[in-house]
């Protein structure tokens, strides 16, 4: 009952999260005008077919995007970022993650806080900066 009373929904748990608007910051992308009860119901469905990681990326991570015209990218390795463990854990490579345009960070800002803000040291330029949201699948 308490991870459902703070918006974390277990698989088997047919109760649509209850959105606060005075209280959290929504994603325009989850707003129930958004992610309709048939839009929920389809993600459910959905989940019950899955049979691999790739199943949950092709058939999952969409229903989670939606339409949002927010940068992502798939599979790509965190080489850049500064080890918050020091060094002792790997380096990330989410299934999926978004983030900001990098033609949108001012230079100077990119530059004072590049291993910070910038995930690889590839592609720097498509990919996106400052994740604002990463995910790893797991299947069921």
């Amino acid at each position: 009952m308490y991870l459902n009373d703070n918006n974390i929904y277990l698989y088997g748990w047919k109760s649509k999260p209850n959105y606060k608007p005075d209280l959290y910051y929504l994603r325009p992308s989850l707003l129930p005008s958004k992610f309709s009860d048939g839009v929920f119901k389809r993600f459910q469905d959905e989940h019950d077919d899955l049979g691999s990681e790739g199943d949950v990326i092709r058939k999952l991570v969409p229903v989670i995007a939606s339409s949002a015209k927010i940068p992502n990218s798939r599979e790509v390795l965190f080489s850049n970022l500064a080890s918050i463990t020091d060094g002792i854990t790997a380096d990330m490579k989410p299934d999926f993650y978004n983030g900001a345009r990098p033609s949108d960070i001012d230079a100077a800002v990119s530059n004072d806080l590049n291993s910070l803000i910038i995930p690889s040291s590839t592609n720097v330029v498509r990919r996106p900066a400052t994740l604002t949201f990463f995910l790893e699948a797991k299947a069921p």
